[in-house]
């Protein structure tokens, strides 16, 4: 009798991304939380942010440290495309660690994605509301917001 191997489709994704809301506890807390769940036999990746106090968070076209944000989401989704996973069990620090891998994960199912949201905030601001991309993460997979943050190529 032959034991067949089952290969893992889970990306473990590490995005200790703290700059969406500008609190350095996110860096660490990520840090500390990527130590919780057990090492899977998938593909692992931990995407590249500077940590607190390296650099000013400039205000960009209304958004807290938007040039940062956008290529950290850009290297989530060309690092989630190379591994083309069915699932993404993501550890990051704050609410807009999910864009990049909700966005896949809806495009590959062709939009039949369920997602529980559980937070203490909406996150379904907008501009309007505050100039932190962690409160429109939703707002943003659902169509509003910055369109270089809502593309999906």
């Amino acid at each position: 009798m032959f034991a067949h191997a089952t290969v893992d489709h889970t990306l473990r994704l590490h995005l200790p991304q703290w700059q969406g809301e500008n609190l350095a506890e996110y860096y660490v807390s990520s840090r500390l939380l990527s130590w919780l769940p057990p090492r899977s036999q998938g593909p692992e990746e931990t995407i590249d942010v500077s940590s607190p106090g390296e650099a000013e968070l400039p205000l960009e076209d209304g958004i807290v440290a938007k040039s940062a944000l956008l290529q950290q989401a850009r290297s989530a989704r060309s690092a989630i495309e190379k591994h083309a996973p069915d699932r993404i069990l993501t550890i990051g620090g704050d609410c807009l660690v999910d864009l990049a891998p909700i966005a896949y994960l809806n495009k590959r199912y062709g939009g039949d994605v369920g997602v529980l949201w559980i937070d203490a905030h909406p996150d379904i601001q907008t501009l309007k509301d505050t100039g932190h991309a962690h409160a429109q993460v939703l707002g943003m997979l659902l169509g509003e917001g910055r369109p270089r943050f809502r593309r999906r190529g």
